[in-house]
């Protein structure tokens, strides 16, 4: 049985979104969004920051990066996937 990798994050993009492309044509977005997240402790509310640096890939990236601006409130579904940070865009597309 296959293991499930499912991820939602709702939050806003930190920056505007960056259309790139592979060096065999496939487009690729990248954007990064902030995710607030809020609980209660003895001592009161606590806020914290996540940051999520996302990629994504296929045609639709290049209708939907003229929406993703700076700022801009998103909800993401997709896959999480950890890496190294030594693997370059174009490598870990192939």
């Amino acid at each position: 049985m296959a293991d499930t990798n499912v991820v939602v994050v709702k939050g806003n993009l930190t920056r505007d979104s960056e259309l790139k492309y592979t060096t065999t044509g496939k487009p690729m977005l990248k954007f990064s969004i902030a995710n607030n997240v809020g609980y209660g402790t003895e001592q009161g509310w606590k806020e914290y920051t996540n940051f999520f640096d996302c990629t994504m890939w296929g045609k639709r990236t290049e209708s939907v990066q003229q929406y993703l601006t700076k700022g801009a409130p998103v909800i993401v579904t997709g896959e999480l996937r950890q890496s190294s940070g030594s693997r370059t865009a174009t490598s870990a597309a192939e």
